[in-house]
């Protein structure tokens, strides 16, 4: 009798002994055996369920071997201000995924770690993926100085100050000394 084997999706994997004929009351053990990427759910036909298909021939037969082609997901995680592109949860094996990764304003990238040692950088999908994007804030020194040195104080004090940060400097004048005005980066 005819034995007829077949996988489903055909890219899904393989199915063993491949169709062909088979003598009258040979029990048969078919195998199946996923592709990279595919789930193995089951079979239909004269084998059910996803255990072992032994089909005894007593008749033609036919067995479909069922697979499901696995989704992966590539996960971002993102510490501080910026942008990164290329999380998502529907990638198939093979897949090539661009990850990149975009500081906001005022803000550096600090470090790249995961499936990704920095970016931009492609991925080729063989599984679920993670990234970890750090970025930094910037900052900047801040110079404060009343002048002359004697004439009174400037504060803040001259330090480093975060990017984006609004900072009110005010001025007292010492005994005998009358404020002038701003230069530098503010003025009147």
């Amino acid at each position: 009798y005819t034995l007829t084997t077949a996988a489903n999706p055909v890219a899904g994997g393989t199915v063993t002994p491949a169709t062909g004929s088979v003598n009258h009351g040979t029990v048969v053990t078919v195998t199946q055996a996923p592709n990279a990427g595919y789930t193995f759910t089951g079979w239909s036909g004269d084998c059910t369920g996803t255990g072992t298909c032994s089909v005894t021939m007593d008749g033609a037969k036919s067995v479909t071997a069922n697979y499901t082609q696995n989704n992966y997901s590539v996960t971002t995680n993102v510490t501080g201000n910026g942008t990164v592109t290329g999380a998502g949860t529907t990638y198939h094996w093979g897949d090539s995924v661009s990850v990149t990764a975009t500081p906001a304003v005022g803000w550096t990238l600090s470090t790249v770690s995961g499936d990704c040692s920095s970016v931009p950088c492609t991925l080729t999908i063989n599984g679920d993926k993670t990234v970890t994007v750090v970025f930094t804030q910037l900052s900047y020194a801040l110079t404060t100085a009343a002048s002359p040195a004697a004439g009174g104080t400037v504060t803040p004090a001259s330090g480093s100050v975060l990017s984006g940060t609004v900072v009110t400097v005010t001025q007292t004048p010492n005994a005998g000394y009358t404020f002038t005005g701003w230069s530098g980066d503010c003025t009147g």
